[in-house]
C-alpha cells in the first residue's frame, strides 16, 4: 500500500476514533459497527472500508490511539441488526498494545537449508507458496520435531467462524460472536503410536518487513481450535501451536539467491487472556535453491 493510501486509511480511522471517543462513557472499551466505518470511508474517499480496521503494525495507527495504546478487537456479530462490530480497547491500562514485536532469532537457530527448487517455486513468492515450500522441503517437521522426515499432515487455508469470551487485560473483557477468521494453513502431527500428544499448528504467513504483528490474529486462530477441543471433536490434550511465518526475499543488491523464512512458535500462557502471548521457539531457515541439482538436500548449522 502506498504512503498516500496509508495516510488516508490512518485519517479515516482517526476520525472514527475521535467520534467514538466523544460518544462513549467507558473510555477503556468503546464499541462501534461496520456502518460507521463505511460512512467515514465514503466521506474521505477510501475505497476499501473493511481494510480500515486491519493493521499489522502500531505505526499505521493514528497518534491519538498510540498515546494510550488503543488497539482494535473484532466482535463478530453485534446487536439485533446482526451488524459486524469492533471495539477500541485501551491497552495502556495494562501495558498491552495489541501488537507483538518479532523476536530476534539467535545465530545458533539460523539454519542453512539448500533445497531442490521446483518450477513453481521459481515463479511465485506468495504466502501460499512459502507454506508449500515449508511442507515440501520437510522444514515443518524439522521445526516442530527436529526430524526432517517426520510425517506431517497439511490442511489448506480456510475461512471459518468462532465465538468466544476472553480478557484482553485483567479487568477488560469482551465477547466475540460468530467471528469470521482466516487461517493460512494448519499443520498436524498424526497421533498414531501414542508416543506423543496430538499436535496441531495454526499458521499465519506474511511477506513483510514489519517488525510487529497483531496478536488478535494469532489469538483468534488458537481459540478456533480450542473451541473444537471443548466440543470434543479434538482430544483435550492436543498441543496447540501458533506459527507465524515471515518470508524475506533474496537480496537484490548482492544478487544472492538466498531467501530467509523465519518461523515463530507462540502460545498463550492463559488461553483466556489475550495479552498472555509467549514465544515457545523461533528459527530462521536460509534457503538456497539448487535447481535441477542431483545433490541431496541437507541441513547444516551456521557457525
Amino acid at each position: 500500500m502506498s504512503k498516500a493510501k496509508i495516510g488516508k486509511k490512518r485519517e479515516v480511522l482517526r476520525q472514527i476514533f475521535l467520534h467514538v471517543s466523544e460518544k462513549s462513557e467507558n473510555k477503556d472499551y468503546m464499541v462501534f459497527d461496520n456502518q460507521l466505518v463505511k460512512d467515514y470511508a465514503r466521506e474521505y474517499g477510501f475505497k476499501n472500508p473493511f481494510d480500515v480496521v486491519k493493521h499489522d503494525s502500531p505505526k499505521t495507527l493514528p497518534e491519538e490511539m498510540r498515546e494510550d495504546k488503543y488497539f482494535i478487537v473484532h466482535l463478530g456479530t453485534i446487536g439485533k441488526g446482526r451488524k459486524s462490530g469492533h471495539a477500541f480497547v485501551k491497552g495502556g491500562k495494562c501495558g498491552f498494545s495489541g501488537f507483538h514485536a518479532f523476536e530476534a532469532v539467535p545465530q545458533r537457530d539460523r539454519i542453512e537449508w539448500p533445497f531442490k527448487e521446483s518450477l513453481v517455486d521459481r515463479i511465485s513468492e506468495s504466502e501460499a507458496q512459502t507454506l508449500s515450500t515449508l511442507y515440501n522441503e520437510g522444514i515443518v517437521g524439522d521445526f516442530l520435531t527436529q526430524k526432517r522426515s517426520e510425517r506431517v499432515l497439511v490442511h489448506m487455508g480456510r475461512r471459518a467462524r468462532t465465538s468466544y469470551e476472553c480478557e484482553v487485560c485483567p479487568g477488560i473483557s469482551f465477547s466475540a460472536k460468530s467471528l469470521q477468521l482466516e487461517v493460512d494453513a494448519l499443520f498436524e502431527l498424526p497421533y498414531e503410536n501414542g508416543d506423543h500428544a496430538p499436535v496441531i499448528a495454526t499458521v499465519e504467513a506474511k511477506r513483510t518487513n514489519e517488525t510487529h504483528f497483531e496478536v488478535r490474529q494469532v489469538y483468534t486462530a488458537m481459540r478456533y481450535l480450542l473451541d473444537w477441543t471443548e466440543k470434543g471433536k479434538i482430544p483435550s490434550d492436543t498441543e496447540i501451536h501458533n506459527l507465524y511465518v515471515v518470508r524475506d526475499s533474496p537480496n537484490k543488491k548482492t544478487l544472492e539467491p538466498w531467501y530467509h523464512i523465519r518461523i515463530y512458535d507462540y502460545y498463550f500462557k492463559d488461553p483466556m487472556l489475550m495479552s498472555s502471548l509467549q514465544l515457545r521457539k523461533a528459527a530462521e531457515y536460509q534457503l538456497k535453491p539448487e535447481l535441477h541439482s542431483n545433490k541431496p538436500a541437507y541441513q547444516t548449522k551456521l557457525d
